[in-house]
């Protein structure tokens, strides 16, 4: 079996991600929708989200079961908001970068210092 998989994968084979294949993203989109669905895989893969994720807020915003069933409109409005969900991530990381930047921590004595400003 590996030495089949090796095989396959040397003439060009790549294997779909198991969440991508559950949700259906192995059938390709039509033309009008095919930018927008890889926008959406672009920003699941910056958030590091499985394409369920997509599935669970086209449910919750449309009511519809999987992203490939939306229409173009639906889409776009699921990219604007998976760019929304995109920016209070970065921001929230941001903050608490900062947070650990004003911290000194003493591993010796065990004790957390805020870093004074000369």
């Amino acid at each position: 079996y590996s030495k089949l998989l090796t095989r396959f994968v040397e003439l060009g084979f790549r294997p779909k991600h198991k969440s991508a294949a559950a949700s259906g993203q192995t059938v390709p989109a039509r033309d009008d929708k095919q930018p927008l669905i890889g926008k959406i895989g672009a920003l699941l893969t910056e958030m590091k989200l499985p394409w369920a994720y997509a599935d669970g807020m086209a449910k919750k915003m449309f009511d519809i079961e999987r992203l490939n069933w939306l229409d173009a409109d639906q889409l776009q409005k699921l990219v604007a908001a998976l760019n929304y969900h995109l920016k209070r991530l970065v921001a929230r990381t941001e903050k608490a970068e900062q947070a650990l930047a004003d911290v000194e921590i003493n591993q010796e004595n065990c004790t957390i210092n805020e870093k004074k400003e000369a």
